[in-house]
């Protein structure tokens, strides 16, 4: 583990306990400061996905005569992925300029602002099915099934270095689930998914960096 892997899991460490501190003794601080709208935390998290974004871009760049078009497109979507979930952090800079929502976001926008994470669909938001439910099961058939396989299969560790897909080291999967187990059991508000989202975008910036099979990436 470099010092700039150490660095961010440093990162995450002091936010997360500030988070759990200030949940704990100020529930409304947390809420209104720590956690606000174009805060500090969304512009961490926007920060670190632009980032994430800007080393994809990268490797196509350099890996254009070197890899199959496979490798390079899931490259590239991952990148295009990472700069759209950038833009609806921020409502694709909308509080920013003092755009004012159409009638159509405002009616069905949770927030009331211009972006769809926040669309409810039959009273759900968008973000909840997709984040909560989709993401989560994804990314644990990525870590429980697709990582294992990995190790121990030469077809799958090939089909996954084709699909450009960053393998995390343990240590990165086991950050996770303390990540999770932490914020959702220690930070008692309603917002703390906001956090936790902040965090996993910087863990997941290390996996990207810093994969097991790092070398498929040079």
């Amino acid at each position: 583990m470099n010092r700039i892997e150490k660095s961010i899991y440093a990162l995450i460490s002091l936010l997360t306990l500030t988070g759990i501190l200030i949940a704990f003794f100020s529930p409304d601080s947390f809420k209104h400061q720590f956690v606000v709208e174009d805060g500090f935390i969304e512009w961490l998290t926007v920060i670190t996905l632009l980032i994430a974004f800007v080393v994809c871009v990268y490797r196509v760049i350099t890996l254009w005569s070197k890899k199959r078009w496979l490798f390079l497109t899931m490259t590239a979507l991952l990148a295009l992925v990472l700069l759209f979930v950038a833009g609806e952090e921020i409502s694709w800079g909308q509080r920013i300029l003092n755009i004012d929502s159409s009638e159509f976001f405002l009616e069905n926008n949770a927030q009331r602002e211009t972006n769809l994470h926040n669309m409810r669909v039959n009273g759900v938001k968008i973000n909840k099915i997709i984040f909560t439910y989709g993401l989560g099961v994804i990314l644990l058939t990525y870590w429980l099934l697709l990582t294992p396989l990995y190790h121990k299969n030469d077809i799958a560790k090939r089909w996954l270095d084709n699909l450009a897909a960053p393998i995390p080291h343990k240590h990165q999967i086991i950050a996770y689930f303390i990540l999770v187990f932490a914020i959702q059991a220690l930070v008692l508000s309603s917002k703390r998914g906001e956090l936790l989202e902040c965090c996993g975008v910087l863990l997941f910036l290390v996996n990207i960096l810093y994969p097991y099979n790092q070398e498929n990436f040079k």
